[in-house]
């Protein structure tokens, strides 16, 4: 079984294809476009602030979203 992590973002903008997402409530700082295949966001029909990511441990930490 795939290690995951859920890491709370906020969801700038969507293609067919990736997420542009941050950490950050606020502003664009620290953006990354993550493709849809490695990220998935359950809740992402719900209307809120911030969403739950959910992507494999080693991936989030290959791409700075974990420390």
């Amino acid at each position: 079984m795939t290690d995951t992590v859920e890491i709370p973002v906020r969801v700038l903008n969507e293609t067919d294809k990736a997420w542009l997402m941050t950490k950050e409530p606020f502003g664009r700082r620290f953006a990354h476009w993550e493709p849809k295949s490695r990220v998935q966001i359950p809740d992402r029909n719900e209307v809120k602030p911030m969403h739950t990511s959910v992507m494999p441990r080693a991936y989030a930490l290959s791409r700075g979203w974990l420390k």
